[in-house]
């Protein structure tokens, strides 16, 4: 049997000293209790390490997923604002181009039955509209009140006065059927269309007429020329927009330029 370890304690001072023996086993099992001990706390403080980096990762990772929500909410927002757009819009086309029958669309609006009857209706109207220039020239009068260049008083002028060179094409803004076309009265020679859906335009004071009554005109098409015919203080062309009947401003429906 191996002999017992032998252990010298030196008191502080040194005055004293004390001799210990320490069986083999108890010391080795001493040191395999530190060494174990010491392994736990690497072993923990690895694991914390890592877990600290998952941590870390995970937070990153939760930034970014938060800065993607964010950007969704904000396209949510953005989509719920053009929904109220929409339906803003459908309320307006149904008042302005629905049933006569006073029929109320209800508080979520129109059906998609019902809006696509005020759209085939809009297309109908809008493929009737002059909505291009038919003379590219100054506008020297408005459409309103004015004053007469004849009399000097005030008097209400139903059309726009487009100045052009004599001779200069004039053509139609959009497909129509010709329902006058004369030499005769204030407007001289002039041309009246009929575009369908209650909208006529009127021409006047041209030099010549292209085109007879009766005849199906297109969009583009030469319908005659600018002229100083009539009752008329220069070369230009009288153009008038009606619908139902009604004068109304060209420029309503006509693009800036």
């Amino acid at each position: 049997m191996k002999p017992p370890f032998g252990l010298i304690v030196v008191h502080g001072d040194g005055s004293r000293v004390t001799r210990l023996s320490v069986p083999r086993w108890l010391a080795y099992g001493a040191i395999c209790l530190e060494a174990a001990v010491l392994a736990t706390v690497i072993g923990f403080s690895t694991d914390y390490t890592l877990a600290r980096r998952e941590v870390q990762a995970f937070g990153q990772r939760a930034d970014g997923e938060r800065v993607v929500v964010d950007a969704l909410q904000t396209r949510l927002a953005a989509l719920r604002d053009e929904i109220g757009g929409w339906k803003a819009l459908h309320t307006k086309l149904w008042k302005a181009f629905g049933p006569d029958d006073g029929r109320d669309p209800g508080p979520d609006g129109p059906s998609l039955h019902d809006l696509e009857r005020v759209v085939g209706r809009t297309s109908k109207l809008v493929s009737a509209l002059p909505l291009r220039w038919p003379l590219r020239g100054p506008v020297n009068s408005e459409y309103g009140l004015r004053r007469s260049p004849w009399t000097g008083n005030p008097e209400h002028h139903h059309g726009i006065d487009i100045g052009g060179p004599p001779g200069t094409p004039v053509r139609s803004p959009v497909a129509g059927t010709v329902v006058a076309a004369s030499s005769h009265g204030r407007l001289g020679k002039h041309v009246a269309l009929d575009h369908g859906n209650g909208v006529k335009t009127l021409y006047g004071h041209l030099e010549a007429v292209d085109v007879k009554n009766g005849e199906r005109v297109a969009r583009g098409q030469v319908i005659g020329l600018v002229g100083n015919t009539g009752r008329s203080t220069g070369p230009h062309l009288h153009y008038e927009l009606m619908v139902d009947g009604k004068p109304v401003d060209p420029r309503s429906v006509l693009p800036e330029r």
